[in-house]
């Protein structure tokens, strides 16, 4: 009968390290005087985490401030908001119950679970959750995931309206990737059975449709691509561009086809696992017509009434790296320009010297939110004023561009800015901000910390303004009516913005509406004490309107493209603004331009397609006021029930109907809950102990501030070897703490000589983790461990014992210092853009220093974008060992390789088995890649390797487009060149290195043999390789022609599992 006993002896230990590990968060708790932690004592032998093993690196998620959370129970949701944020919920809650059947029948799927909904005060809040942060990216993996929670994280922005809509895309987008990969069996999932590679134009367009219709940014999205003479075809459009062309797809289907096509079309995809193929299925002509079609519905009205060409000359402002412009601001003077834009992970505030040409770096953010402003002003012809957030709190800094000098205001009382003004004489200053989601007017005092209030009501009050040498101030707001007094609930708000004016020293309690449109004027500028300029899009485009206090409005403008923001100077009469052109966002300048001129253009098909729709609701409705008037009894059949049926209501909707008076939160405290994540089990080759299994299970809390990870590899060689790593996670507060317990047993056996070892090694380490941005963080790590070596030679049971040594134990205590960097982003299977690198110190102490040694590491790599998906990959590595007793570092071969071959370097090799030697590197040696060679081709305490990579998907860039087969759409071709070496004491850039001095020695002899020799110290390689998904493994062939000591060696095949780099 088989021994189990080692594998009970495993579970047993990963679930009394779990227990050990779960006090933690307990004793933190307490610490920070939170009372969570009688709570969690229940629930904490429950909890698990994910700290994937295949990044070690992975970006951070940085708290500035403690959030109390509660939750609401609906029907189909579960809401999950701040203590402040009660009033959002209750919105969110009958948008969503309301809207519940609506969306599920359009998507025609239903979630099997509650939705959970996470709801913040602001896109802050929500930077700083820990939700989804790393997710795994596993490349080998019997995936089965035990949690399939469908949840989503929102922010409340801007307005009421705007946060239902995106509460909508939020939900549309995870019903479609349910539908897609949830409630899945593990049969299923494993061999990728349920692999569907869906574009973004697909399902992120679908999501994007259903939430915003056929909205104004969609429209001036498509209209440019279509005016774009070299325009991409759909499937090589980039993710910026395709979800807003694909909304214009779905938009097209539910004009032409209908509504209900698109459940049609989305549930035949998940049986097909193709959207091309789905499309022309349900519509009945082929993909090709299907484009047709589409292209001539939006370019019949665009090439009709719209061109490149301007009315105005206008002349564009190009600077190299910066196309993606915010906002943009002329000084006073015209001598400078001041803008921001979005480049790679950076806001930045950028400064543009119109005289000497040259680009100033100002001040600089880490996000990658277009919509996010710094809300720009020049104080005078030196001085600028921005908003910056700072570790979770808003700031108002004046800057002179000269000298540099700084001056903060603190704005923290604020969630968020949505704009302010200086008066003439700057000693005021209008602020537009939110407090708890109601945004309103505030005046304050530049020089103290004087504040009032000028608003106070639900209307969403933004970009206010000064007029020149006046106590008036001009704004944009949402509101219906003209009263202070009388706005104190959501109904009295609009879908658009109009503009209204208060006077500092008025004694009314009534605003001044200056314009009354039924469409958007936002941004207003005031050009003296009665003249504004401000944005509309009265005709589907966001154009530059004039209009006077008591005045008439007028169009100024007839872009064909929305302005997104402008500056205008007068004295000069020169405009400047930024909109679309061919896909980037550019400054645009325009010389003696005419203010008095009126300028028309023609409706949008949008704004003509509105206009039909709500013609034929209003046509519904005098139908239905005519049958009531005519008393024709329709019975109304929407609450209709049998007899004897109990009428159902959603508990939520009851509730918040009820307390709509009271001020009673329906919510209550959240408590820890316990979520199981993933169990995977996968095949794994090691170097030394070939090959096995390695499982790993994870567990989580719902908002994954508390994570346990727990993996195992069992080598089928022994299950007596089996390695074990448990690490506990605690990522609430501004530092994060992680606790973790290494075992590692290996037997080295030489069965030849019938020498037999075995090394244990235990190692238990707290780290403290201080993240210094999202990308980057500092790490110290204390530890203990102990180390164990055993000669079982047979001898040492006799009563005359060998006299080599056979046992011997070592203490080690010391401790990790580690900088870690990762601004990586996933564009597909090991394709990604950006950099990651990690620089390591490591110290491990004896109390016999004979054995203490060092190590120091740095592992660099970047990935480069050459285009849309080919990428050159590269990686530098540098190790160092030192101290009385290094270890080696072993070079060549490939990690997880199915064919593993070893050099036989005698008694120099560096994993070799003699009697009583005990050999440290099995336990700490470092196994490095370099492909055309062996494992331990070189071996030193010193290593230096580059390796790189042009990575081509074949089918992507042949066809530009995405395949059914999860193996074709994943197949890569990759060149790559290779480049090492490892040394002891010389290193290879001297002219006497180590791999022409061969140094022989017999373990334990005083003596010595040198010899010299004039051998290349570097080892190259170059070669081609082929990696895909095959089942639910990543596997890679390389087939690699070695260089060595300047000659071109015989072709090496490797074939291994997992991504390169």
């Amino acid at each position: 009968m088989r021994d189990f006993r080692h594998i009970f002896h495993i579970i047993g230990l990963l679930l009394c390290i779990q227990s050990i590990a779960m006090l933690i968060p307990m004793v933190v708790d307490i610490i920070y005087q939170n009372s969570d932690w009688q709570i969690f004592l229940f629930s904490s032998f429950f909890t698990f985490s994910q700290n994937s093993i295949y990044n070690s690196l992975g970006k951070n998620r940085i708290q500035y401030n403690s959030l109390n959370w509660e939750v609401m129970y609906s029907n189909n949701f579960e809401f999950y908001y701040n203590s402040n944020a009660l009033n959002v919920v209750e919105i969110a809650a009958l948008h969503l119950e309301t809207t519940f059947s609506e969306y599920t029948n359009n998507i025609g799927h239903q979630p099997f679970q509650k939705t959970k909904v996470f709801i913040y005060n602001s896109e802050e809040d929500k930077k700083q959750s820990n939700i989804g942060i790393n997710e795994t990216n596993k490349f080998l993996s019997s995936n089965l995931n035990l949690n399939n929670r469908i949840i989503f994280k929102v922010a409340y922005n801007e307005n009421i309206n705007v946060f239902k809509e995106n509460l909508s895309y939020e939900f549309s987008k995870v019903l479609i990737n349910d539908l897609m990969h949830g409630n899945l069996s593990f049969a299923k999932r494993f061999g990728k059975v349920s692999f569907i590679n869906l574009p973004e134009w697909f399902s992120d367009g679908a999501a994007r449709f259903l939430a915003y219709g056929w909205n104004l940014e969609m429209d001036n999205i498509v209209r440019d691509y279509f005016l774009t003479t070299n325009k991409k075809s759909l499937n090589k459009i980039n993710n910026d561009y395709s979800k807003f062309i694909g909304q214009s797809i779905w938009n097209f289907i539910s004009i032409t086809y209908g509504k209900n096509t698109i459940s049609n079309i989305i549930n035949l995809t998940k049986i097909i696992r193709s959207p091309e193929k789905a499309i022309s299925s349900s519509l009945g002509i082929s993909f090709n017509t299907f484009i047709e079609n589409w292209s001539k519905f939006y370019n019949k009205s665009i090439f009709n009434n719209y061109s490149r060409d301007n009315q105005e000359k206008s002349t564009f402002l190009q600077f190299k790296n910066y196309n993606k412009i915010i906002d943009i601001k002329k000084s006073p003077n015209n001598d400078f320009i001041l803008f921001s834009t979005i480049t790679g992970n950076f806001k930045k505030l950028v400064l543009y010297n119109s005289k000497s040409k040259k680009i100033k770096v100002l001040d600089k953010v880490r996000s990658h939110n277009k919509n996010e402003s710094f809300f720009l002003k020049w104080k005078d012809n030196e001085n600028i004023a921005y908003t910056k957030n700072i570790k979770g709190e808003n700031n108002l800094i004046s800057r002179n561009i000269f000298s540099n000098n700084k001056s903060y205001k603190s704005l923290s009382r604020f969630d968020k800015i949505n704009g302010f003004s200086f008066n003439s004489n700057q000693n005021l200053i209008v602020l537009s901000a939110s407090v708890d989601n109601q945004s309103d007017i505030y005046l304050l005092s530049a020089n103290s910390n004087n504040l009032k209030k000028l608003t106070n009501d639900k209307s969403h009050d933004i970009f206010p303004s000064f007029f020149k040498n006046s106590t008036s101030i001009i704004f944009s707001s949402n509101r219906k009516n003209i009263s202070l007094e009388d706005s104190k609930v959501s109904e009295n708000t609009s879908n658009n913005y109009n503009l209204f004016l208060y006077n500092l020293d008025t004694t009314s309690n009534n605003l001044f509406q200056v314009t009354n449109s039924l469409y958007n004027n936002i941004k207003p500028k005031t050009l003296s004490n009665y003249e504004i300029l401000f944005l509309n899009d009265t005709e589907g485009i966001s154009n530059i309107y004039y209009t006077t206090i008591n005045g008439i409005t007028k169009q100024i403008t007839n872009f064909n493209t929305n302005i997104i923001n402008f500056d205008f100077d007068k004295e000069n009469n020169s405009l400047y603004y930024n909109s679309l052109f061919e896909g980037e966002i550019l400054i645009k300048e325009i010389n003696n331009f005419d203010l008095n001129q009126s300028r028309f253009g023609k409706q949008t098909a949008r704004v003509d397609y509105i206009k039909s729709q709500k013609l034929v609701e209003e046509n519904n409705k005098k139908i239905e006021r005519k049958i009531i008037k005519n008393n024709i009894d329709f019975e109304n059949t929407n609450d209709f029930t049998f007899e004897g049926d109990k009428k159902v209501q959603s508990s939520i909707l009851k509730n918040i109907e009820i307390n709509k008076n009271k001020r009673t939160s329906l919510g209550k405290k959240y408590q820890y809950s316990i979520i199981k994540n993933n169990f995977n089990s996968f095949l794994r080759i090691d170097p030394q102990e070939g090959f096995g299994t390695q499982v790993e299970s994870d567990f989580l809390e719902l908002f994954e501030d508390h994570k346990f990870y727990a993996t195992a590899f069992l080598p089928f060689s022994s299950l007596k070897s089996a390695d074990i790593f448990t690490e506990y996670n605690y990522l609430k507060k501004r530092f994060d703490f992680k606790f973790s317990f290494l075992r590692n047993i290996f037997f080295a056996e030489d069965n030849e000589n019938y020498i037999y070892h075995k090394y244990l090694y235990n190692q238990i380490n707290f780290n403290i983790s201080y993240p210094l941005s999202e990308f980057a963080r500092f790490e110290m790590s204390p530890f203990y461990s102990t180390y164990k070596f055993n000669d079982l030679d047979y001898r040492i049971f006799n009563n005359t014992p060998p006299s080599f040594i056979y046992y011997e134990k070592n203490n080690f205590y010391g401790y990790f210092i580690n900088f870690k960097f990762d601004n990586i982003e996933k564009i597909s299977y090991n394709l990604e853009s950006g950099t990651k690198f990690k620089i390591s110190f490591k110290n491990y102490l004896t109390k016999n220093q004979e054995n203490s040694f060092k190590n120091f590491s740095i592992d660099f790599s970047h990935h480069q974008k050459i285009s849309e998906n080919v990428i050159f990959s590269s990686r530098l590595y540098y190790g160092n060992s030192f101290g009385e007793n290094p270890y080696k570092y072993i070079l060549g071969g490939v990690k997880n390789s199915l064919i593993r071959q070893f050099e036989d370097k005698g008694i120099n090799d560096p994993l070799l088995i003699s009697n009583g030697y005990n050999n440290y590197n099995f336990i700490f040696g470092e196994y490095i890649n370099l492909r055309g060679f062996n494992f331990n081709k070189f071996d030193g305490y010193k290593v230096l390797v580059l390796n790189s990579e042009l990575r081509i998907p074949l089918i992507k860039t042949l066809s530009g487009m995405n395949v059914r087969s999860s193996f074709l759409n994943s197949l890569q071709i990759a060149g790559f060149f290779d480049l090492g070496s490892s040394w002891n004491i010389n290193s290879p850039f001297s002219k006497k290195s180590d791999v022409n001095t061969w140094i022989i020695k017999e373990p334990g002899s005083v003596f010595q043999a040198e010899i010299e020799n004039s051998k290349n110290p570097w080892l190259a390689s170059y070669g081609i390789s082929l990696r895909s998904f095959i089942t639910d493994y990543y596997v890679k062939i390389d087939i690699a022609k070695p260089i060595e000591d300047y000659m071109i060696k015989n072709t090496k095949y490797h074939i291994s599992f997992g991504y390169s780099f």
